[in-house]
């Protein structure tokens, strides 16, 4: 069994979707990863966390106590570097457009106030799922090529080349 941890962030571009993404690796990846990518932040100029818009923002700036923001986009690129090469196994994006998500699922949805429903009337939760269902699918797939390798290794060992099971395509997103 593989543990995997996922960040994501989301964002509502301006032209009208909902977006979502981000990164899937193991739990001893992202521990090593973490710990990186901290001390890359807490380079000079420190920050707390990376913000694009913020590294780009005065008012970000000054509200995080950074001095010479003029090497922030120097410390973006080495974030993107560190990611490049870290190993992460799997990107995760989705997106939804927000006026599909109004017009087909927020107006189905019949109780607007009722706690229990607030995530029905979130877009972003609906790009959560999104994410988590190409995860699973991406490892289904994984597991589906790496026993179909054993099987052919196994084989290759007893003398043999030919599959003991037929092979069963998968589709390539």
């Amino acid at each position: 069994m593989v543990h995997i941890v996922a960040y994501a962030d989301e964002s509502y571009l301006d032209d009208g979707f909902v977006f979502m993404g981000g990164y899937t690796a193991p739990v001893d990846t992202w521990i090593d990863f973490a710990g990186k990518w901290k001390s890359v932040l807490i380079e000079h100029p420190e920050v707390p966390y990376f913000s694009n818009r913020g590294f780009k923002s005065q008012e970000w700036q000054r509200n995080h106590g950074v001095v010479d923001a003029h090497l922030l986009p120097a410390k973006t690129l080495k974030l993107a570097t560190l990611v490049a090469r870290s190993g992460l196994w799997f990107p995760v994006v989705s997106t939804i457009e927000k006026s599909l998500f109004e017009k087909v699922i927020k107006s189905r949805v019949r109780a607007t106030k009722n706690p229990r429903y607030e995530l029905l009337r979130d877009p972003y939760y609906f790009g959560l799922c999104a994410g988590i269902c190409k995860v699973l699918n991406w490892r289904a797939v994984e597991r589906f090529r790496q026993n179909e390798a054993d099987e052919r290794r196994r084989n290759r060992a007893l003398g043999s080349d030919a599959p003991a099971a037929p092979v069963i395509p998968c589709r390539r997103r």
